[in-house]
C-alpha cells in the first residue's frame, strides 16, 4: 500500500513545514495531530468517542512521528471506504492504536528486530497484549492490501489534515503562521494563482515585523531564562530518556523499587518474574523447587520502620518485627500503589543475557528475545544453597538437606535433629524444632554473639542502635572499647562462654545473629550446642573431641553461594572466593549498563538499600548522574574489599558486608539526598537532634534532594507513635497509691518491737 511516485523527500520537507512546526527531528507527534485523531474518530464512530488523553498518550509514548500518523490515516480511509461498518462497531482507540501499530512497522521495521513491541503499545493503552494482537490481526484483515494508493489519493489526504490543523489554529489563536496561511490559500478558489504568492509574502512581512518587536520586549528574559549553547537540551534529553529501555530481572524487595524509580527517571521498564507473584523470598511457597522461600514461621529480624521503602512507610497497625505473609502484604500495597504490576511479566525466566552491539539482548523461557539499554539484576544471593563437604555423608542413612529447603516442622516430629551452623536460619529452625522433635543439636565451628530483636522497654532494638549517634561514636571511639560495651551488654542477656557460644572473634568481626528464644531453650535442654562436626556416621554424628550425637535428620545452614547464570558465558561479571568486584556493590567495571541490585549483606535492612541503590542507577541510567573513571572505581571496589578483609573473619557471607548508615549515606551522596544536618541546627534545633540521636530511618533520605517527599518530615516524627500503635490492643487502668508513704509505714511496722518484746 505503499504511494506510487512520490519523492519521499520533498514528502518530508512538506510534513516537516505543515505538520511538525519546522522541526528537523520529527521525532514525535504534535497535539494538533491528536487532535485531528480525536475529531476524526468522533465523526466516523457514532457509539463511542476517544478521549483527548487517550489520544495524546498513545500518540507521545509510542514513538510515533508525523509520517506514521499519515500512513495510519491512510489505512482508516481504506478501511472506512471498504467497510463503514468497521467503525460502527469498533472501540475508536482500539482502532486508531492497531493502524499506528501497523504503520511504524511498516516505516521502521528493516526485517531484523523490531525496536517497538506490541507489549509496550499494550502498556501505554493500558490493555492486554492479546488483545491487541487480536485488534491488530482484525485491523490486518480489513484492509484491502491489494489495493494501490495512488500519489493524487496520499496527498488528498494529508491536505485535509493540513486544513483542518490550520481552521483549528485559527479557531482557537485567532491568527495563522505563514505556513498555514499558505495551506488556507491553496484551498480558496477564486483568488487568482498569480495573486497568491502576493498574499503570502504580505503575511510574511506582517509576520516578521510582528516576530521582531516582540522579540525586542523580551529579550533580556529570553537571555536571563535560556542556556545558549544548549537552547533546546530538555527536549532532547526528554527525548533520550523516554527512549531508553531498562530490563528489570526479578520482582522480589529489589526488583520492585527498582521498576519503581526507573520510571520515575523516565524509563520504559519491562520486568521479568519467573514465579507467579511478586515478592521473591517473601512469597511463601511450600511447594517450590526453584529459586528461594521464606519458612512458614518466619518473622522479620528488623523492624518496619527500618524495613521501609523510604516514600511508603508500613501501616501503623502492622506488628513491628512483621510475619512474611505482612511482609508481603506490604510489598503487594507498594505494588499497586505505584502501579507496577503493568510492567511485569510473570512465569518468565530469563535464560541468557547477552550483547548484541550497544544493546543487550534478552531471551526468555517462552522464546521471545528483547533489546533493552539497560540490565537491572535483582535475583539476591539466597537461591544457590551451599552444601560443606563432610566425610562420610554418603553412609549416613537418615535424610539431609539444607535450610534453603525446609519450610515448617511437619515431618521432623520425634526425631533426633542435627543443625550444621549458627547463623539466623540455623537457630530460626533449631526453635521451631525443639517443640516438636526428640532432640536438637546445634553444631558450630566459630560459635556466634547473639543478638535479640528487642531491646530493653520493649522497643525494637534496631530503633536505638541505628542512630547517627551510634555510628559516630563506632567510629570516633576506640575499636576495643565498641567492641567490650557491646559484648558486656550481650553478656547480660546470656553467658556466652557458660553456653558454649562465645566465638573466638569480636563483636563488630561478624553479621549478628538474632534469636529470642535461644537462652529459654538452651536452659530447657531443648536445644544442645555442640563443637563443629568433623564425621557422619550411619545413624550418629561425631564432632571434634570424638563425642556422637544420635541423628535422624542433618540440616546444613551453611548460607548460599550466587551467580548469574543467565549472563552469557563472554558477559560473566567475575566471581572469585566468593568475591566480586562491583562498584560500590552494584557497577561491574567493563559495563556501566548493567546494574545488580540487592546483592549485599547489611548490618540492618535490605529492603531502603535496595531502593537507594535503584534510586541511584536509575539516575545513571537517564544521564543525570555520572559514574567516575576506571581507575577511581577500581581503587573503591580495593578500598572495601581490604576493608572486610580487615574486620571481619573470613567467611561466605561476609564479602559484601556493610554498615546501614555508612553505606546508605554513601550512595545517598551520590544521589544529592544525603540529610544535611547542619541545616536544621539553628532553624529548628528539636529536629536536628532527632535526626541525629533518633532511629535513622529510611525516610531521612527524602528530606531533601531529587525525589524528595514532602512527608518525609510528618512521617519521622510521628515514628514513635507509629511503633507503639500494635501494642497497644489493652488499656491498663490501675488505681495509684502514695506508695513511697505505705512503704515507709509498712517498714516501721516490721522493724519496730511491741511491747511485748
Amino acid at each position: 500500500m505503499s504511494p506510487r511516485s512520490l519523492s519521499f523527500k520533498r514528502l518530508q520537507q512538506r510534513l516537516r513545514r505543515s505538520l511538525c512546526y519546522g522541526n528537523h527531528q520529527m521525532n514525535s507527534l504534535p497535539l494538533p495531530l491528536s487532535e485531528f485523531a480525536m475529531d476524526y474518530f468522533s465523526n466516523h464512530c457514532p457509539h463511542d468517542h476517544m478521549s483527548m488523553e487517550s489520544a495524546t498518550s498513545i500518540s507521545r509514548h509510542g514513538c510515533v512521528d508525523a509520517c506514521t500518523f499519515l500512513v495510519a490515516m491512510v489505512y482508516l480511509d481504506r478501511i472506512r471506504t471498504a467497510d463503514e461498518s468497521c467503525f460502527e462497531f469498533s472501540d475508536p482507540g482500539e482502532l486508531y492504536l492497531s493502524t499506528l501499530i501497523i504503520a511504524s512497522k511498516y516505516l521502521h521495521d528493516v526485517g531484523q528486530r523490531e525496536y517497538i513491541y506490541n507489549d509496550e503499545w499494550a502498556a501505554l493503552a493500558s490493555i492486554s497484549l492479546k488483545r491487541v494482537n487480536e485488534v491488530e490481526l482484525n485491523v490486518l484483515d480489513a484492509i484491502h492490501w491489494n489495493t494501490i494508493v495512488t500519489h493524487v489519493e496520499f496527498i488528498r489526504i494529508l491536505e485535509e489534515v493540513e486544513v483542518w490543523i490550520a481552521n483549528d489554529s485559527l479557531k482557537k489563536r485567532g491568527f495563522c503562521t505563514y505556513n498555514e496561511i499558505a495551506v488556507l490559500l491553496s484551498r480558496i478558489s477564486f483568488i487568482p494563482d498569480c495573486v497568491k504568492p502576493l498574499m503570502l509574502s504580505l503575511a510574511a512581512l506582517i509576520f516578521i515585523y510582528a516576530t521582531a518587536l516582540t522579540s525586542l520586549l523580551i529579550c533580556q528574559q529570553i537571555t536571563v531564562s535560556t542556556n545558549i549553547q544548549h537552547p533546546f537540551g530538555c527536549y532532547y534529553t526528554s527525548r533520550c530518556v523516554r527512549t531508553m529501555r531498562t530490563c528489570v530481572i526479578g520482582t522480589g524487595i529489589s526488583g520492585l523499587p527498582a521498576i519503581k524509580e526507573c520510571r520515575a527517571a523516565g524509563l520504559n521498564v519491562i520486568a521479568y518474574e519467573r514465579t507467579g507473584d511478586i515478592g521473591g523470598l517473601w512469597n511463601y511457597r511450600p511447594e517450590l523447587t526453584e529459586g528461594g522461600t521464606v519458612m512458614k514461621s518466619t518473622v522479620m529480624n528488623t523492624s518496619k520502620e527500618m524495613s521501609a521503602y523510604s516514600d511508603f512507610p508500613p501501616p501503623a497497625n502492622f506488628c513491628n518485627f512483621m510475619h512474611h505473609s505482612k511482609v508481603l502484604e506490604y510489598l503487594k500495597n507498594y505494588a499497586k500503589a505505584n502501579n507496577l504490576y503493568q510492567y511485569i511479566q510473570f512465569n518468565t525466566t530469563v535464560q541468557q543475557v547477552s550483547r548484541v552491539g550497544n544493546f543487550w539482548e534478552v531471551k526468555t523461557s517462552n522464546g521471545d528475545k528483547k533489546l533493552f539499554d539497560y540490565i537491572m539484576i535483582c535475583t539476591g544471593h539466597h537461591s544457590i544453597p551451599h552444601y560443606p563437604q563432610i566425610p562420610g555423608s554418603e553412609k549416613f542413612k537418615g535424610r539431609i538437606l539444607h535450610s534453603h529447603e525446609y519450610r515448617d516442622y511437619r515431618g521432623f516430629e520425634e526425631k533426633d535433629i542435627f543443625i550444621v551452623g549458627i547463623g539466623n536460619s540455623a537457630l530460626d529452625i533449631a526453635a521451631e524444632l525443639s517443640r516438636v522433635s526428640k532432640s536438637v543439636t546445634v553444631s558450630t565451628r566459630r560459635g556466634s554473639w547473639i543478638f535479640n530483636r528487642v531491646s530493653q522497654g520493649g522497643i525494637p532494638n534496631d530503633l536505638k542502635m541505628m542512630t547517627r549517634l551510634y555510628n559516630y561514636l563506632m567510629d570516633k571511639l576506640p575499636w576495643s572499647v565498641v567492641n567490650d560495651f557491646m559484648e558486656h551488654r550481650l553478656q547480660l542477656r546470656i553467658d556466652h562462654e557458660l553456653y558454649g557460644l562465645r566465638p573466638n572473634h569480636r563483636f563488630l568481626q561478624q553479621h549478628p545473629t538474632i534469636n529470642d528464644d535461644l537462652p529459654n531453650l538452651l536452659c530447657s535442654g531443648r536445644i544442645v550446642i555442640t563443637e563443629d562436626i568433623e564425621l557422619i556416621h550411619e545413624r550418629s554424628i561425631e564432632v571434634k573431641g570424638g563425642r556422637q550425637f544420635p541423628a535422624d535428620v542433618i540440616i546444613f545452614a551453611t548460607g548460599y553461594t550466587f551467580g548469574f547464570p543467565f549472563l552469557h558465558p563472554e558477559f560473566i561479571i567475575p566471581i572469585k572466593d566468593h568475591e566480586v568486584e562491583l562498584y560500590k556493590y552494584v557497577f561491574p567495571l567493563k559495563y556501566h549498563s548493567l546494574a545488580v541490585i540487592g546483592l549485599i549483606q547489611p548490618i540492618g535492612s535490605i529492603l531502603p538499600i535496595s531502593e537507594m541503590q535503584s534510586r541511584w542507577v536509575a539516575a545513571i541510567f537517564n544521564g543525570q548522574i555520572k559514574l567516575p573513571s576506571h581507575a577511581d572505581m577500581l581503587a573503591d571496589i580495593k578500598l572495601k574489599q581490604a576493608q572486610i578483609k580487615r574486620r571481619y573473619f573470613k567467611s561466605m557471607k561476609h564479602t559484601f558486608q556493610v554498615d546501614y548508615i555508612k553505606y546508605m549515606d554513601e550512595i545517598a551522596e551520590q544521589i544529592g539526598c544525603r540529610p544535611t544536618l547542619m541545616k536544621y541546627i539553628f532553624t529548628e534545633p528539636s529536629f536536628c537532634l532527632r535526626l541525629f540521636i533518633g532511629a535513622n530511618a529510611p525516610y531521612v533520605y527524602r528530606l531533601e534532594g531529587p525525589g524528595s517527599w514532602n512527608k518525609a518530615k510528618e512521617t519521622l516524627m510521628n515514628l514513635p507513635e507509629r511503633v507503639k500503635v500494635p501494642l497497644k490492643n489493652r488499656e491498663c487502668y490501675m488505681k495509684r497509691y502514695k506508695r513511697r508513704g505505705r512503704i515507709v509505714s509498712l517498714t516501721k511496722l516490721i522493724i519496730t518491737p511491741t511491747a511485748d518484746n
